[in-house]
């Protein structure tokens, strides 16, 4: 601060202002001793639910301030992702054996509820994804694979509710496939994928590179996130009766190179809808996905 006595210019000794606020803020709903909540920011395991469990209790503008403040960690370390257990024995506790009318809940939040979603799945595309795409560290995949899902899964289950648009589902869950695989190269962006810098780094040794990819399960998450941005895709096609499959060639052809690439086998029917149960959180369409998909083999 300065001041001027009698002419002459006065410093004072330097300070600081401190706002309390900012030094202590903890979001709404963010308990750091919680195991659940370690188990979101380590893996993002159980997100939505948790989500979901804030919604009811604390409202949308709590969940909205709680998402606008949650990153999951970024890491190259083997051995910490969750398995895909972990998701499918989680039980709502709100829910029992009834549907919730989720829009009730939402209803004049929707907007800000939508943008804190699409903002988390940027920033993790940004900070996450493209980082392991970039470093190609094999031992970065079960964080990648975690944050793919967690994105993927959270982008499929609010489209079915109506907050996030269908078309910027299926958009986001595509962008999520093209950076787990080779990349993309156009004039107006470029950006490495993450198998495809995986395989770089360790050329001459491809038997090793596809024995993690069988551990981790790689290529059944891609095609089955695959299928979910088809089936989202054929909800707004012009024709209702198209086959799925024939729907994002582009990226269809994409995870079909990278297979071939690898040498390995296509994952069964059965392999697919096992990783489908993480996304199908409704409930409703497992039975008809089984038979659309059984039927295309």
């Amino acid at each position: 601060m300065t001041a001027t006595v009698k002419g002459k210019r006065i410093l004072s000794v330097p300070s600081w202002l401190v706002q309390e606020l900012k030094l202590t803020y903890t979001p709404s709903g963010y308990d750091p001793s919680s195991s659940n909540e370690k188990d979101i920011r380590e893996t993002g395991s159980g997100l939505i639910e948790s989500l979901d469990t804030q919604i009811l209790e604390e409202g949308v503008a709590s969940t909205i301030d709680y998402l606008n403040n949650l990153n999951i960690r970024f890491h190259g370390e083997k051995g910490k992702r969750r398995t895909v257990r972990n998701v499918l024995k989680y039980r709502n506790p709100h829910q029992n054996e009834q549907e919730i009318d989720w829009p009730t809940f939402y209803q004049n939040d929707a907007d800000g509820l939508k943008v804190a979603l699409c903002e988390f799945v940027d920033r993790h595309q940004d900070k996450v994804l493209h980082r392991h795409a970039n470093a190609g560290n094999i031992n970065g995949l079960g964080n990648f694979i975690d944050v793919f899902e967690t994105c993927n899964r959270l982008l499929y289950v609010y489209g079915k509710r109506g907050v996030i648009p269908k078309p910027w589902v299926v958009g986001k869950i595509t962008e999520n496939i093209v950076i787990f695989t080779s990349g993309k190269e156009t004039q107006n962006e470029a950006y490495d994928g993450f198998l495809e810098v995986i395989y770089y780094n360790f050329d001459g040794d491809h038997e090793f590179v596809n024995s993690e990819l069988l551990e981790m399960k790689v290529f059944e998450h891609l095609y089955s996130s695959l299928f979910i941005a088809q089936m989202v895709r054929k909800e707004f096609h012009d024709d209702v009766d198209i086959n799925p499959f024939k729907l994002l060639p582009t990226e269809q052809n994409q995870v079909d190179k990278m297979l071939s690439h690898s040498g390995l086998t296509k994952p069964s029917s059965e392999a697919i809808l096992g990783l489908l149960n993480n996304y199908t959180y409704l409930g409703k369409e497992e039975g008809k996905w089984e038979n659309i998909l059984v039927s295309s083999r």
